[in-house]
């Protein structure tokens, strides 16, 4: 049977408190902090699936937050997929946040921390399913969280029309085919989510190519730095570090590799002769000389000149 609550049942002074109540009743012990200085107003109604319990919620702007300590007081293990119907959403976990608007899905788990910022007036639906339900893996739950599954394109839309549908009929009372109806939304959520992180990481790898490409192109530009790389691309310096963490070389690491190489093999080639070393460095944006001679035999075990030398292609003077 369903339930429901609005704060238009008590008296203003007591809404506050009674609404951590039943929120903390109606998902897991959580702690909120309300944004808005207008009287308070919020409404849940709940209701289930099976083993699924459904809560929608809407209220005025605020702040929902799971702590360690709160973790250790509560031994219930759901992974939360929230579906916004009105306003839009902030869910941060495992150092990602997703912005979720109006359509979209979100999961959440809730053995870690998390956060979830309503900064306008809102209205989700959550479905908090046993962390057993998916069958998922650790790692992959680590990698799933907080991740933005847009309702308004492809698997996504299909998937959050048919989350709002059973929200729906669980409040109408309509449901007989429970199990079956489980058992499809178990399938569809885990293929959205799948979808979702394989074009993150095809749309990422694009994103890297791009930057290598930019990086072959500005080599010589002795300014080229993580900053500027993330500017000319339009994402922050820590979603450049995460894409090169794929490389197994960090950004700075990757220019200065690929700089030492374009002067060694002109230091092979004998129409560079005319060129000094600290030229040919300068040339690939080693400033300063001797930063580039020790990178140079970190590198490969041996001074440019003697590689030169070994090359017979030997500059005419070493300034």
């Amino acid at each position: 049977m369903n339930t429901f609550f609005s704060s238009d049942q008590v008296s203003a002074p007591d809404r506050v408190a009674l609404w951590h109540d039943v929120i903390c009743r109606s998902y897991v012990p959580l702690n909120i902090t309300l944004t808005s200085e207008q009287p308070f107003i919020g409404t849940v109604s709940t209701g289930n699936l099976g083993t699924v319990r459904i809560a929608t919620s809407s209220s005025l702007p605020q702040q929902i937050t799971r702590t360690r300590r709160l973790i250790r007081q509560d031994e219930r293990e759901y992974l939360m997929v929230g579906v916004q119907s009105a306003g839009h959403a902030l869910v941060q976990q495992h150092g990602r946040t997703a912005r979720v608007g109006r359509g979209g899905l979100v999961f959440w788990d809730t053995r870690h921390p998390y956060d979830i910022l309503f900064p306008t007036d809102w209205r989700m639906s959550v479905f908090q399913f046993p962390r057993y339900s998916f069958g998922f893996t650790e790692d992959f739950i680590g990698r799933m969280t907080a991740v933005n599954v847009g309702g308004d394109r492809g698997i996504g839309r299909v998937v959050s029309s048919f989350m709002t549908s059973i929200n729906d009929a669980t409040d109408a009372g309509d449901l007989a085919e429970v199990a079956s109806l489980h058992n499809s939304a178990v399938d569809l959520l885990s293929a959205a989510i799948r979808t979702e992180l394989a074009d993150q990481a095809a749309a990422s790898d694009g994103l890297l190519e791009c930057v290598l490409a930019y990086i072959r192109q500005n080599l010589a530009d002795p300014n080229l730095c993580a900053s500027q790389i993330a500017a000319e691309h339009n994402v922050s310096v820590r979603t450049l570090h995460r894409l090169f963490s794929a490389t197994g070389q960090g950004v700075a690491e990757h220019i200065r590799n690929l700089r030492l190489e374009r002067i060694k093999t002109e230091l092979a080639d004998p129409t560079s002769r005319r060129y000094t070393i600290s030229a040919l460095a300068r040339k690939w944006g080693f400033l300063d000389p001797s930063t580039f001679s020790r990178a140079f035999k970190d590198a490969y075990g041996i001074t440019a000149r003697e590689w030169a030398a070994s090359a017979s292609a030997s500059p005419t003077e070493v300034s």
